[in-house]
């Protein structure tokens, strides 16, 4: 399985892990990801989406009016993994399963998201945000909402916006934040008229400001060890505050369980329970076959197949908005040798392995040359250095002074060109695509193994970059900005290559001065291009999502940037469930 890495907080990208980029692919922090839907694959299939696309033909989530839903029922779905560290906010709990627990429950922020990616006040906690760029340093003035307050009572006020400015500025190196990007700007956080306004001064111009308090954390979360490990094992749903709340997290069962939290100030939801439940990718078809569970991903052939004849089911498709790829951890083995990793770029077919991913699917793309933007964004710019030349890889091995010796791998120095591809879950088209890749690897001269794990792993390995090359991928987002310091700067605690260079670390910061979203994507552009040519996070495909559910769920599934209101989320009249 390949798993998609979404921080839904802000705009940053989150992980995802192998198996679920197979079948659900979701994954990257650029901006506050909506990530519920799922992800997924497709009957009809069709092409990726362009920048002529409407926006409305790729929604696929069953919009529908309250007024028309059932009160009541229970909505279960599914997660690859469950802990250890459930805080999203660092780079441990930075993934996809941690967004979708804590969705529902934890919704505070300045900001939430249309279906073209334009952020729109959270009026549940800020009720204006003004940005002043008339002075010598520009301020951001966020009004709260005196009725806003976390579960255990503490208020939501200027505090949690001077707590989060402390926790994400990069200041304590102990805090392992997954990006600090506009946080290390701000010189100050002050209340303003009264402790329901914040005034925040910035040290140095920050763009898109609306990066800034996208999401929001409670400010008992206030030191580098709560920061890190506060997490760990518990998911602390007094600190949270949404539509829903914790009733029960149960790591026997491996399910949590979230039911309408009366603290809530804003409008009441239709569902009387949320259920998330740990499977592997495997067990989600019978699952959602025996009425188990309410939706799963069908992304592929062999998915799709087991489900097209169903009775009451309901097939949403839609571009998904991630990118899926190889990272490659630079600190690791030969992979510290910038021509072992060029080779590998010019060796590995991405076509190739692009087409086990949508076989039967009829999907069709180009394969991308980004990991910061979809094809589609006006944008976009394929940054990727080479074409793929076998013969190409084998002379840039050889020049390295790794010699052939018959047809097993290359060696140098007395050593074996040693390489392992780590993958998590069990999804068969996963492991199709990572043994193909291991033969390209094989076929230039690779001794490459395959490091198998269960889905449940993927956030302790990559919190300990227990890796070489591993399949994953990141939510996408509609601007670049919040991901070109997370990515590239090497000295960013979610750069999981370990490379960069000081061209790109003095570049990195200028690529979120503009207000002009234009000369932020050209710098951040030349940022992706010059880090591209170290040979470090190879793009594979973006994809189609395509999900099933069961017929009547309203107000869920694949529908681009868009935020879900989990008030509204629900079944139709006559569909509930439970």
């Amino acid at each position: 399985m390949i798993h998609p890495v979404t921080f839904r907080f802000s705009r940053r990208a989150g992980l995802v892990g192998a198996s679920a980029l197979a079948a659900t692919a979701l994954a990257a922090c650029s901006q506050e990801r909506d990530t519920t839907s799922g992800g997924g694959g497709s009957d009809g299939g069709g092409t990726a989406a362009t920048a002529d696309s409407n926006l409305e033909e790729l929604m696929a989530h069953n919009p529908k009016d309250v007024s028309e839903l059932e009160q009541g029922g229970t909505l279960t779905l599914t997660i690859g993994a469950l802990g250890p560290n459930y805080f999203g906010w660092n780079n441990s709990g930075n993934n996809v399963d941690n967004s979708n627990i804590y969705a529902a429950m934890d919704v505070s922020g300045v900001w939430k998201y249309e279906a073209d990616g334009t952020p729109v006040l959270r009026e549940e906690f800020c009720t204006d945000a003004q940005y002043d760029d008339s002075g010598e340093k520009h301020v951001i003035t966020y009004t709260l909402n005196p009725e806003a307050k976390f579960n255990d009572g503490t208020p939501y006020d200027w505090k949690v916006f001077e707590n989060q400015w402390k926790m994400m500025n990069g200041e304590d190196k102990t805090i392992d934040a997954v990006s600090t990007e506009g946080y290390d700007r701000i010189e100050k956080v002050e209340a303003g008229e009264d402790d329901f306004q914040a005034v925040v001064t910035m040290r140095e111009p920050y763009q898109p400001w609306q990066d800034l308090f996208s999401g929001t954390f409670h400010p008992a979360i206030n030191t580098p060890e709560l920061f890190n490990d506060g997490f760990v094992d518990d998911l602390h749903p007094e600190w949270m505050i949404g539509p829903f709340t914790l009733e029960k997290l149960d790591t026997v069962q491996k399910r949590v369980t979230l039911v309408p939290n009366e603290n809530w100030w804003g409008e009441k939801p239709k569902l009387d329970k949320i259920v998330w439940v740990q499977m592997e990718s495997s067990a989600t078809i019978p699952a959602f076959k025996n009425g188990e569970i309410d939706g799963t991903a069908v992304g592929n052939a062999n998915r799709f197949e087991q489900v097209k004849d169903m009775e009451g089911i309901d097939i949403r498709r839609s571009q998904t908005m991630s990118i899926s790829g190889i990272n490659f951890n630079t600190t690791k083995g030969h992979l510290s040798d910038i021509e072992v990793r060029k080779a590998i770029y010019q060796g590995v077919n991405r076509e190739e392995l692009a087409s086990i991913r949508f076989n039967g699917i009829d999907w069709s793309e180009e394969t991308p040359g980004s990991w910061m933007l979809m094809p589609f964004s006006p944008h976009y710019q394929d940054n990727y250095p080479f074409e793929h030349d076998v013969e190409a890889a084998k002379k840039t091995l050889e020049d390295a002074g790794w010699v052939a010796e018959g047809d097993g791998p290359r060696s140098k120095d007395g050593e074996t060109l040693d390489m392992t591809i780590t993958t998590f879950g069990d999804d068969p088209i996963t492991n199709a695509i990572v043994q193909t890749l291991q033969k390209q690897l094989q076929n230039i001269g690779f001794n490459a193994e395959i490091d198998a794990r269960g889905s449940g792993d993927f956030g302790q390995v990559m919190a300990d970059q227990a890796f070489q090359l591993v399949m994953m991928g990141y939510t996408v987002g509609s601007d670049p900005t919040g991901v070109v310091k997370q990515f590239f700067d090497s000295e960013s605690t979610s750069n999981m290559t370990g490379t960069g260079s000081d061209e790109i670390d003095e570049l990195v910061p200028q690529a979120s001065v503009s207000p002009e979203i234009e000369e932020r994507a050209k710098i951040a552009n030349e940022c992706e291009k010059k880090f591209q040519e170290l040979c470090a996070m190879m793009p594979l495909w973006n994809g189609p999502s395509i999900m099933a559910y069961k017929e009547g769920l309203a107000n869920f599934g694949p529908k681009l940037f868009l935020s879900t209101d989990w008030s509204t989320v629900g079944w139709e009249k006559g569909k509930k469930n439970g």
